[in-house]
C-alpha cells in the first residue's frame, strides 16, 4: 500500500504477539543518512487491552549488523524502559537502550544468511503521546552518538505491537517520509 497514509487494526484474546504497521521498506544497502531527514506524522486512538506489554510508535530493521529498532511513543499500560541514557529529540526526553537477543525468532527480518541473535535498540518517550511528528533520523543519530553500530536501513514503519489482550487501534494519520529523492 505505497500510497496509504492511515490504517487500523484489531486483535483478540488468542493473540500472543500481534504486530501491525505501515511505512517504508528500502531495497538498497544504504545508511540512514542517505535518505536525508526521515520523519513520521501520526495520530492514534486505542481501545481495549494489550496483554502483558505493548508498544505504539515507530519500528524497523537495519542490516549488517542486524538491528531491530523501536521508537516508543505510547502504549496500553504505561511507558517503561527508563534508563540512564537520555536524548532530547523533537522537544521531548527519550530514554535510550541497546540489548542483544539470544534467540532466532526475528532473524527472518535480518539480512540473507544471518543466524543467531540480533541487537534491539529502543528510544522510549518519557511522556506518552497519541499524535505528533517523530524525526526518526534524529533518533538514529542519537544512537550513533552512543557509539552503537548502525547498519544499512531496511525499514521504517508506524507500528503497534501487543502481547495479548483484546483491542483496537486506529491511525487516521500514518505518514512516513524522507527528504531524499
Amino acid at each position: 500500500f505505497t500510497s496509504a497514509h492511515a490504517f487500523g487494526a484489531s486483535w483478540g484474546p488468542s493473540s500472543a504477539d500481534f504486530l501491525a504497521h505501515l511505512g517504508l521498506d528500502f531495497n538498497t544497502a544504504k545508511a540512514y543518512t542517505a535518505y536525508g531527514t526521515i520523519s513520521a506524522d501520526f495520530a492514534e486512538a486505542k481501545t481495549g487491552t494489550a496483554g502483558s506489554w505493548s508498544s505504539i510508535g515507530m519500528y524497523g530493521w537495519m542490516h549488517s549488523p542486524c538491528i531491530e529498532w523501536y521508537i516508543n511513543e505510547d502504549s496500553f499500560g504505561g511507558l517503561g524502559g527508563k534508563t540512564s541514557i537520555t536524548a532530547t529529540i523533537d522537544g521531548a526526553t527519550y530514554y535510550l537502550s541497546s540489548t542483544t537477543t539470544t534467540g532466532t525468532g526475528g532473524a527472518n527480518a535480518c539480512e540473507a544468511g544471518h543466524s543467531g541473535g540480533w541487537t534491539q535498540i529502543h528510544s522510549t518517550r518519557a511522556t506518552a503521546r497519541q499524535c505528533g511528528t517523530v524525526t526518526v533520523s534524529d533518533h538514529f543519530a542519537a544512537w550513533a552518538a552512543q557509539g552503537w553500530s548502525l547498519g544499512t536501513l531496511s525499514s521504517v514503519h508506524i507500528n503497534v505491537e501487543v502481547g495479548g489482550g483484546s483491542g483496537t487501534i486506529d491511525f487516521p494519520v500514518a505518514n512516513v517520509t524522507t527528504t531524499s529523492k
